[in-house]
């Protein structure tokens, strides 16, 4: 594309904006009729000399400068995104990235963590309650065992399988399943002098 003809074109952009931005205007009151119509015909003149020149220019090649220029950026544009991706991920995420701990998970940068060492392992057949249960039931029962194995709280543990054992409801299975723990926490406590 010719100078010449980007300068009409941006020429002719330019009183049409105006154009616009007066009606808006005049619409608020902000521009009085009198001095509205000496500026849209001021206007409306350079958008039809700009539209002239235009046409008296011969017609411009398919690949224009300006279609060109826009290509590149956008192209530019993709590389910055695509370099700025990689940059985070090579720099930013391993810094961010903790190993999974036995038995465990991590959640966001936190690790569960054990003030007094390592957590027990968890059984790899831990008994579970039987399937008549109730959610309640299955709750305490779960949270003894992470009482137990993953916080390594054998005390906490107790007091949990106690509650569970006051339920009236606990069938015959359960409460032997809830008395081989109760036995497990008992050991864990003698052996850390407890």
């Amino acid at each position: 594309m010719s100078l010449e003809r980007e300068l009409a074109e941006e020429e002719r952009d330019q009183a049409i904006r105006d154009l616009i931005a007066l009606d808006e205007q005049i619409r608020a009151g902000e521009v009085p009729p009198g001095p509205a119509q000496l500026l849209r015909s001021e206007y409306e003149r350079a958008a039809a000399d700009a539209l002239a020149r235009l046409d008296s220019l011969p017609a411009q090649p398919s690949g224009s400068r300006r279609a060109r220029r826009g290509a590149r950026t956008r192209a530019l544009a993709y590389l910055g995104t695509v370099l700025l991706a990689a940059v985070a991920a090579l720099v930013i995420l391993p810094d961010s990235v903790q190993q999974r701990p036995q038995n465990g998970f991590v959640t966001g940068n936190e690790v569960m963590q054990s003030t007094s060492g390592m957590p027990m392992p968890m059984p790899s057949a831990a008994p579970s309650l039987p399937a008549d249960a109730d959610a309640a039931a299955t709750a305490l029962w779960i949270q003894a065992n992470v009482e137990l194995f993953q916080r390594n709280d054998p005390e906490a543990a107790l007091r949990t399988l106690d509650q569970l054992q006051q339920r009236p409801d606990l069938s015959a299975s359960a409460r032997q399943d809830v008395a081989a723990l109760v036995d497990t926490a008992r050991r864990e406590l003698r052996k850390a002098g407890r």
